[in-house]
């Protein structure tokens, strides 16, 4: 019961995690105290952890900056930072308790897609880096693709026409692994 009398039911659904099967996901019942509760219990950690990833992408970016010297290495670490810190965007926009801490659901969306779709560009960028490939040519044209098509997604999000759960399909594509 609300505080003036009226009985007031909270629905929260959850996206099932796993593809291989179709669970029906137990509905939450309560008020808006007892169901922060429940997904504060489950879902922190995860949140602290995504929000750690992120923060340490900014560190190891930061860092890079001050790396004059060596700068293969310098590449190395700013490629690391790159990647942790789309990691942690991709994920803190995936975790249901981020509604709580970020009110926006578009932002949520934009944070999910644009951390997804910018994960593999760094990969590629450190490889580069790291290991002496023999067609490097073909890897840098991948790294610098890659790189580029998540901006056009982004892009195209921005201007309307396409929606970045559209072009996800052609991200799929382009990272057939």
């Amino acid at each position: 019961l609300d505080g003036d009398g009226k009985n007031t039911v909270t629905v929260t659904y959850r996206f099932p995690h796993d593809r291989a099967q179709l669970p029906v996901t137990p509905f939450v019942i309560g008020n808006t105290s007892g169901i922060f509760r429940y997904e504060y219990m489950g879902l922190l950690a995860c949140f602290f952890l995504e929000a750690f990833l992120a923060i340490t992408g900014i560190v190891l970016i930061l860092l890079s900056l001050s790396v004059y010297r060596l700068e293969k290495g310098r590449r190395m670490l700013l490629q690391l930072g790159l990647f942790f810190l789309a990691v942690g965007v991709w994920n803190i926009g995936e975790n249901d308790f981020s509604v709580f801490v970020i009110r926006n659901p578009v932002l949520l969306y934009m944070m999910a897609f644009t951390g997804l779709f910018f994960v593999i560009a760094p990969l590629y960028g450190f490889a580069l880096n790291a290991v002496p490939f023999r067609w490097r040519r073909l890897l840098t044209a991948v790294f610098y693709a890659s790189a580029a098509l998540p901006a056009l997604a982004l892009l195209l999000q921005l201007a309307g026409p396409v929606m970045m759960m559209q072009s996800l399909f052609f991200f799929h594509v382009f990272h057939p692994a």
